[in-house]
């Protein structure tokens, strides 16, 4: 069964922004749909999508997904303009 989470709950289990995870939504990789004019993201294809992409990530922090973080410490995040 698929792990539906908004784009609010998203931010907030990656520690990032909304904006981000909205623009992470326009992705292929990313499943979502709309229930309730709602933007809900599939759980599972944004885990894999932080993984494919090594995006930045505390080292060793569970994000309550199959994901190990171990190559991306110490990385710095970029900024987007």
């Amino acid at each position: 069964m698929a792990n539906w989470i908004t784009l609010r709950q998203a931010a907030e289990k990656y520690e990032t922004t909304v904006k981000d995870v909205l623009s992470w939504s326009e992705l292929p990789e990313i499943t979502f749909t709309y229930v309730n004019y709602t933007l809900l993201l599939n759980d599972d294809s944004v885990c894999d999508f932080i993984k494919l992409h090594s995006l930045p990530a505390e080292a060793g922090k569970d994000y309550g997904c199959a994901i190990t973080f171990e190559n991306v410490a110490g990385r710095r995040r970029r900024s987007r303009m």
